[in-house]
């Protein structure tokens, strides 16, 4: 069976009851990636892009607050997996979390 995922990075500002409009989506099936390594609630991320070359690709950092996954079906052998990951702005300060 083969599985494509979609993994989509939506950023929550602190306070605020719903996501940024603008996310960051990866791409990528099963068979390309057999292993994935999905942040877990808790995790620190930081998502980068350059959004003055590409408006799409917008960057942020924060704690994830939550993972949503939607299955569906195509065939008996084919299954899309999209992931949807929110990430708050953290109280934490990511400086004293990594030393450049």
């Amino acid at each position: 069976m083969e599985i494509t995922y979609s993994i989509d990075f939506q950023y929550k500002r602190r306070g605020d009851e719903t996501p940024s409009p603008a996310g960051s989506v990866i791409r990528t099936s099963g068979e390309e990636t057999p292993v994935m390594f999905i942040p877990s609630v808790g995790d620190f991320v930081e998502i980068g892009g350059n959004p003055d070359e590409d408006e799409s690709l917008s960057s942020f950092r924060g704690v994830v607050i939550s993972r949503f996954f939607r299955y569906d079906r195509q065939s008996d052998q084919e299954v899309f997996c999209h992931v949807n990951i929110l990430v708050e702005e953290p109280f934490q300060n990511f400086s004293n979390l990594v030393r450049d």
